[in-house]
């Protein structure tokens, strides 16, 4: 467990750098990013509860970064956020 955990915060981290230089610019980057460290804890202590919690944030994330698909930053994040989603899916969440 403790190498998906490593995964899902690497996958986290490399989120949080693409938002990051938009934090002061846009308002659903430092949204984001606040739940993003949010979610960063809860993948931290790995109870069902926690990781349940950690996908409805993901979630919202998700939807935020999605007003600006098409951008090349935006569909990296995406892509992130995707390969979080189905580590979460494999552990049936």
């Amino acid at each position: 467990m403790s190498s998906q955990v490593n995964k899902a915060l690497e996958e986290i981290a490399a989120v949080e750098k693409i938002l990051k230089p938009y934090e002061y610019q846009v308002i659903e980057a430092r949204e984001s990013l606040k739940d993003l460290a949010a979610i960063r804890e809860l993948v931290n202590n790995p109870t069902r509860q926690n990781l349940v919690q950690s996908v409805e944030k993901l979630k919202t994330v998700e939807n935020r970064v999605n007003r600006y698909k098409g951008y090349g930053p935006a569909e990296e994040a995406l892509h992130h956020i995707a390969t979080l989603k189905e580590m979460a899916k494999a552990y049936g969440l």
